[in-house]
């Protein structure tokens, strides 16, 4: 049975660049940084679990909570208690750190990462989920068609599950051990094929074939071959935020074109946000008739290719997505990410954001220089557990004391979340 370290998914914030870095902070760690106790295991062979218990202190602005749950002014001479939690996976190891989330019906299911550990073991009861955190920022709102959905890029074991346009940071990790893992993913250089890709396999799983598609959810010529998707429609409304949003959502089938059809109409998993222009399917072909249409649950291609028809029947498995290209084209999992903490050992000159002044719960993916990924928390907004959460110059204390080489700032606040396997 294979091991998997679930990097868990569902949340999203545009900050930073690497040119971010043209003017790198000096630190004194133990003058922000110390350690009270600390506590480790192993929980799978080299998989380490550490939980550290510290004190840290800023004199950075102030930001909008300092960590208490208010607006309460920090007192530069006063050392504040943290609880910092980790997961170490060296870069040796046969464990993987994969992102995740879970779809159905219109939505990105808001549920715990916990259940989103079970649900992946349930669809992939080969691997075994050691632990996690939370990811990607995510669209709490509910302001997308297919809603609740992460607010950044999100690749699944090299499926493409959500794509957004330029200026969107995130989080890549390689699983290639090598003491390369983790790429920073500038949202300024992200790019992806013009048209999906189908990809046709065989019963045993093996790839048949892999075509760029002519065309989408529109009618096609003589050797052409197009893939169609339903969206989700629905009473667009104001919320009080003064953003767009959905209610009475309902499913809106795509009109089918010329040539052979082939359904899928119960699919292994389908995504169709069509005001994001993401668009996923895998699935089994389970009709060839037109007017069975689309159902909610599943996506079409049509084909007046011979050479594609030829492939295509009933009970053919089919994959329908687009493809990142660019620098980023071959990183099998993606997740959108922050700010830029660390990178090649240089720790950035201080932001002004509140977002980083602010003491606050922190959730961070970053690697060490031998390749070491490490998933982290920092708990925080809990003054009568003395954890007080970080700002900006409290991570960078702790990051340099630990040996952290790069990383990247995750959705933090109340979505910080942290769990290991037991047993």
């Amino acid at each position: 049975m294979k091991k998997i370290f679930s990097f868990l998914t569902l949340f999203l914030i545009l900050l930073l660049t690497p040119a971010f870095f043209l003017n790198a902070v000096e630190l004194n760690a133990s003058d922000y940084y110390r350690v009270t106790k600390r506590s480790s295991s192993f929980i799978f062979q080299d998989i380490a679990y550490e939980n550290i218990k510290a004190e840290t202190r800023t004199d950075m602005p102030n930001g909008w909570d300092q960590g208490t749950g208010g607006n309460q002014t920090i007192d530069i001479n006063k050392w504040y208690g943290q609880q910092i939690n980790i997961l170490s996976v060296p870069s040796s190891s046969d464990a993987m750190v994969i992102p995740w989330s879970k779809q159905s019906g219109f939505n990105w299911n808001m549920i715990s990462i916990t259940e989103m550990a079970k649900d992946f073991e349930a669809k992939h009861p080969e691997y075994v989920v050691l632990g996690g955190v939370n990811g990607d920022f995510y669209d709490w709102h509910n302001t997308s068609d297919f809603g609740q959905s992460g607010l950044g890029l999100e690749v699944v074991g090299g499926n493409m599950l959500r794509y957004f346009g330029a200026g969107w940071n995130g989080v890549g990790f390689k699983n290639s051990n090598t003491s390369d893992e983790l790429v920073f993913i500038d949202g300024n250089k992200v790019s992806r094929t013009a048209m999906p890709v189908l990809t046709i396999f065989d019963e045993n799983g093996e790839e048949l074939k892999r075509i760029v598609l002519d065309k989408f959810n529109e009618n096609i010529n003589d050797g052409e071959t197009a893939a169609y998707f339903g969206r989700v429609i629905g009473d667009i409304t104001t919320n009080k935020y003064g953003e767009t949003t959905y209610s009475n959502r309902k499913f809106q089938a795509p009109t089918l074109g010329d040539g052979n059809i082939y359904i899928v109409q119960d699919a292994y998993r389908v995504i169709y946000q069509a005001d994001e222009g993401s668009y996923y399917g895998y699935g089994t072909i389970s009709s060839t008739n037109k007017a069975d249409g689309v159902p909610q649950t599943g996506f079409a291609v049509a084909s007046k290719d011979p050479e594609v028809q030829a492939l295509l029947n009933l009970g053919t498995n089919i994959h329908v997505q687009y493809e990142l290209t660019g620098e980023y084209a071959g990183i099998d999992n993606i997740i959108g990410g922050c700010s830029l903490l660390a990178y090649d050992g240089n720790l950035p000159e201080y932001d002004s954001d509140p977002y980083l002044t602010t003491r606050a719960p922190r959730t961070i993916a970053a690697q060490k220089a031998d390749g070491t990924v490490c998933l982290i928390t920092m708990d925080g907004r809990q003054k009568n557990r003395n954890m007080y959460g970080t700002n900006q110059q409290e991570i960078n204390a702790f990051m340099k004391s630990y040996g952290i080489t790069d990383a990247v700032l995750l959705d933090g606040g109340g979505s910080t979340t942290f769990f290991i396997r037991e047993g």
